[in-house]
């Protein structure tokens, strides 16, 4: 039996993610995995098999400042405690486009699961003005320029790639 253990916060946001884990708890376990669902960060949340962090909680729990996760900042530090604790991690990025990303945990990550990703992940190589592919083309085409420009870029590691998967999204989401 493996100990999967999902880390969260409890609101409706982040509910609909973990809904499905909840759902198929049961054809889970017979399967051989026993999930439990964690919302506060302990030695007990931790110590499992599986590691499955989402990510704005992880973000907010460890009161993480910077876009681009810095090797000693929070996040990163986590992480790699958390290391300590568990065989495999999942980074669980539920953040809303393709742009946002967290490709600076790769190498501490033994999974990326995130909810949109680009087809092409070369793109991921590329910045984009505004950080989307659109905005990029209306800066270059129109010149609109943002009063608060996209400053969060971290190019994707294509000997990493590998780890970067597709998660479920929120059509799966029940009431």
């Amino acid at each position: 039996m493996k100990n999967v253990h999902f880390i969260t916060k409890n609101s409706q946001i982040e509910d609909y993610l973990i809904t499905p884990v909840n759902y198929n708890k049961k054809a889970l376990y017979e399967r051989g995995y026993k999930v439990q669902i964690f919302y506060k960060l302990t030695k007990k949340s931790l110590s499992c098999d599986i590691l499955c962090l989402i990510s704005k909680p992880i973000i907010q729990m460890l009161r993480e400042r910077d876009s681009v996760f810095k090797e000693s900042g929070p996040v990163v530090s986590f992480v790699k405690e958390a290391r300590k604790y568990c065989n495999k991690i999942i980074w669980m990025d539920i953040s809303d486009s393709t742009s946002v990303t967290h490709f600076e945990l790769l190498s501490y990550l033994d999974l990326y699961l995130k909810k949109h990703l680009l087809k092409d992940k070369t793109l991921y190589q590329k910045e984009f003005y505004g950080g989307r592919i659109f905005t990029d083309f209306y800066h270059k085409r129109f010149g609109v320029v943002d009063s608060f420009p996209f400053k969060q870029f971290y190019p994707l590691d294509m000997n990493l790639v590998h780890k970067v998967g597709l998660s479920w999204n929120m059509m799966l989401f029940r009431k």
